[in-house]
């Protein structure tokens, strides 16, 4: 049996190793119009030097691939990359961009340990992230034209612009509900299912969701969102929020707790591995281990340093890091519990139902309970002695 294009392309070694810690692969897009075939190139740079470039945030999708020019030989890309390389393409000036499936070797364990680790520098130093939610229907188009017309204004005055021209003006009427039903239908996509893409938004210092062709800032999206969520008769729209927590959507439970984090520097401090792998539980990843590791760019640096990105580890022998790590460095109801127990409950409130984790509540709060009573008793010893 032949090589796949991919196979042989690595047997040549035309993606050459990265040289130390500090370099990165680029992606160039090269220029081009419909019809064209997608050619693309590959350079080394250091993150030191502050290169431009953008990042990409998407989702991986279907193993279908499509056929593209990578470095003057046949490469292959998943379907979903490829309609997003079709769509970020300039006519007539070269675009550079990074994206992990181009930019990391896959099959490389110590590449991918050090790229990972390296990921929230990747997404906070680019020039701007690009969301891409997939390609466009009528009613995207609709819904992304609207708030295109509000993306040059300042941020404090979006709230009060894109969402109250919305409701004082389109309110009701049939282009009102078209524009509704387009950010319903842009809430639904599986892009927000993924977990990889709650670091890579959150870590944005600049941030556009595309679909399409059509492109918008992420905080106005966000803003538009956050205005009219909470409000009748919008909110069924928005939010598939029930009557408890567990109903919210991916896309309202992301944007609340970026919202939180941004605003409250002691969350965002706060936030340890284990309760940021609860906090996004429910987003989805193709290897059990990106669970945690693909929310390790935003805990705080002690918890990175605790539990370093390994992907030689399985799964227990990470989650016995994070058991350890919060034993030693954190004061939380884990030091009261053995490894084995430790790691079992880390792996309830991470991987399995909201009912597991209501159980193991009640558990740790028991143990709170009875730690603080027998504190208690020792002070009062201490008080009779």
């Amino acid at each position: 049996m032949s090589p796949s294009p991919i196979q042989a392309f690595l047997d040549r070694d035309l993606i050459p190793p990265l040289a130390d810690q500090d370099e990165i692969r680029l992606l160039c897009l090269q220029p081009g119009v419909t019809g064209d075939k997608i050619v693309c190139t590959t350079q080394h740079v250091k993150l030191s030097t502050n290169p431009q470039y953008e990042a990409l945030s998407y989702v991986w999708g279907s193993k279908d691939m499509r056929p593209i020019t990578l470095n003057s030989y046949p490469w292959e890309v998943r379907e979903n990359l490829f309609d997003a390389l079709i769509n970020l393409r300039h006519e007539t000036k070269p675009r550079i961009l990074w994206i992990d499936a181009i930019c990391i070797k896959q099959d490389d364990v110590k590449e991918r340990n050090h790229q990972v680790s390296r990921m929230g520098t990747i997404y906070s130093k680019a020039s701007k992230v690009v969301a891409w939610l997939g390609l466009a229907n009528e009613f995207t188009v609709e819904a992304l034209g609207h708030l295109e017309k509000f993306e040059e204004e300042e941020a404090p005055k979006i709230i009060c612009s894109s969402s109250l021209v919305f409701k004082n003006e389109l309110a009701g009427t049939e282009a009102g509900h078209r524009i509704l039903e387009g950010v319903r239908l842009i809430s639904l996509r599986s892009y927000w299912t993924r977990l990889w893409i709650i670091q890579e938004l959150q870590l944005a210092s600049d941030a556009d969701i595309q679909c399409g062709r059509n492109c918008v800032p992420w905080e106005v999206f966000k803003a538009f969102f956050m205005d009219l969520e909470p409000e009748e008769p919008y909110y069924p729209v928005f939010s598939a929020l029930g009557e408890d927590e567990k109903h919210v959507s991916p896309l309202s439970n992301l944007i609340w707790e970026a919202w939180s984090r941004d605003d409250s520097p002691s969350v965002r401090n706060s936030q340890y591995l284990s309760h940021l792998c609860f906090s996004f539980r429910k987003s989805q990843c193709e290897k059990a281990i990106d669970k945690i590791l693909g929310l390790w760019s935003l805990a705080p640096v002690c918890c990175q340093d605790g539990v370093p990105v390994d992907y030689d580890l399985g799964v227990d022998q990470v989650l016995g890091k994070i058991f350890g790590h919060e034993v030693g460095a954190h004061d939380t109801p884990s030091r009261y519990l053995d490894r084995d127990e430790g790691v079992d409950r880390l792996r309830k409130l991470i991987f399995e139902s909201w009912s597991h984790w209501t159980e193991l509540e009640r558990t740790w709060r028991q143990v709170e309970e009875d730690m603080a009573a027998y504190d208690l008793l020792l002070t009062s010893l201490d008080e009779l002695v």
